[in-house]
């Protein structure tokens, strides 16, 4: 795999190339509170609700059964809580990194958006218009995150070539690294959904990631 820096797309986007076969597995968290009560939760640490306990406890058993070589984590509470129950199923250690955490909303965190609206109402229209370019109070661009999260998977492809990686991360942090793969622009960021637990897969080959699941979530049924 080759990371090129000469290239000054959108986040200053990296190119990637892997060993064919590569497989890449991304999951969202499991079902916080927080997700209950459409509160942002950004960078601060909500723990799962029963719900997101046994939506966890589904995943494990569906992607228990495939020859998955590591699991990584988001090192907040939510995304290590969903992944835990999975590496411990596959009898293999979780590794978590701050580098998959979902993009900090800062002074915006613990309020619905209702609240936002009320207490920051310029900051929050020009980050609706424009969420690449603008941050929230305290807060971090959309390119930023995605900048570290596509670092994260740079840093991880060429240790497991031709194997599967299972990826554990937020709702922000997996669809900004679903753009940066597929080439798409990160201004559609806010136009993909990726729902709790849904596993998405992007298989790697010599003109680069193919993507062959998007938000499953059959498990939960």
């Amino acid at each position: 795999m080759k990371q090129r820096e000469d290239r000054p797309a959108e986040g200053g986007l990296p190119e990637y190339t892997a060993a064919a076969g590569t497989e890449l597995v991304l999951v969202r968290h499991a079902e916080t509170e927080w997700n209950r009560e459409r509160r942002i939760q950004g960078h601060t640490d909500v723990a799962l609700s029963p719900s997101g306990c046994e939506q966890a406890r589904r995943l494990s058993l569906r992607l228990a059964r495939e020859p998955i070589r590591a699991v990584y984590a988001s090192d907040l509470a939510r995304a290590r809580a969903t992944a835990e129950p999975l590496a411990a199923a596959l009898g293999i250690p979780l590794q978590t990194t701050a580098l998959l955490r979902e993009v900090s909303f800062g002074a915006w965190e613990g309020l619905t958006i209702a609240e936002v609206e009320a207490g920051w109402p310029d900051e929050y229209a020009a980050w609706r218009h424009d969420s690449v370019s603008c941050r929230p109070p305290q807060g971090e661009r959309i390119a930023e995150m995605q900048c570290r999260t596509l670092a994260f998977v740079a840093a991880i492809l060429p240790t497991y070539p031709g194997e599967r990686i299972a990826v554990v991360a937020h709702g922000g942090s997996v669809k900004a690294i679903l753009c940066g793969l597929m080439g798409f622009p990160l201004s559609v960021w806010r136009r993909l959904r990726v729902d709790n637990t849904s596993v998405s897969r992007l298989v790697f080959g010599p003109l680069g990631p193919t993507l062959t699941l998007y938000n499953d979530t059959s498990h939960l049924e």
